[in-house]
């Protein structure tokens, strides 16, 4: 090597964002030794409400944010972007699935949320409307309206203020509860997981589903007040996403 080569100095290039939401792959480019990964699993899906008892939302998917990788040019990172839990019929909605990140033997991995939980019957709980799912922000629990029947308890989030509510929606509407929040890029406070769906008697409404993207619970489903009581399904939770950092070294 030259010496003018040998004196040439490192500077720094562009930062560079991407950003992907379905399964891929990251070829490392020339003068790329670090990336920073950011990884958001799914949301879970809302439970069914089963007669007078209103479903739990699903919780928002976890988030892992600005890990840091070695890498070398021309190696090739594997993706995987989670998918939102479905919601099943007369049954607690499905996970959210875990988005992931491989580069060689090291596996970043972000869980999703759990699906909302349906009412019960059954002891130690009979009565019990159903129990949010947890995740980085938990999904609300839902409302009963049987005589000494109880409410769902929140999911649990990363931290107690990142717990659901006790119970969404109003006594009088038979509401589901809402799912737990999605992330944005800045980090909390992204738009709220899919509200629960329920019935005045008059007026039926589906539970929303949670935002792809941002891996936000899907709504509970609300019973309906008819004779029998009518049974929904609750939303389906939003998808996650990876996104990969990195500064790309130039020479002068």
């Amino acid at each position: 090597m030259c010496r003018d080569c040998e004196r040439r100095k490192k500077t720094k290039g562009k930062n560079k964002t991407i950003v992907c939401y379905e399964n891929n792959e990251f070829v490392v480019p020339r003068g790329v030794d670090k990336v920073s990964v950011t990884l958001l699993g799914a949301g879970g899906a809302g439970g069914a409400a089963l007669d007078e008892l209103a479903a739990g939302g699903g919780g928002s998917g976890y988030l892992v944010s600005d890990y840091i990788l070695d890498v070398k040019h021309c190696d090739t990172l594997g993706i995987v972007v989670g998918k939102g839990g479905n919601p099943v019929d007369g049954q607690d909605g499905q996970d959210g699935q875990s988005s992931s990140i491989k580069y060689n033997d090291i596996t970043v991995t972000a869980f999703g949320g759990k699906g909302g939980r349906i009412g019960t019957f059954q002891s130690p709980d009979p009565l019990a409307a159903g129990n949010g799912g947890d995740g980085y922000y938990g999904g609300g629990g839902g409302l009963s309206d049987i005589p000494d029947g109880s409410e769902g308890k929140g999911g649990k989030g990363i931290a107690p203020s990142f717990n659901g509510n006790n119970a969404g929606g109003l006594p009088d509407s038979g509401d589901g509860s809402s799912g737990g929040k999605g992330i944005e890029g800045r980090g909390g406070g992204g738009p709220a997981g899919g509200n629960g769906g329920g019935s005045d008697g008059t007026n039926t409404t589906s539970a929303q589903n949670g935002t792809d993207g941002l891996g936000s619970g899907g709504g509970g489903a609300g019973f309906l007040r008819t004779n029998p009581p009518g049974l929904n399904n609750g939303g389906k939770g939003g998808s996650g996403y990876v996104k990969i950092q990195y500064t790309k070294t130039k020479y002068c």
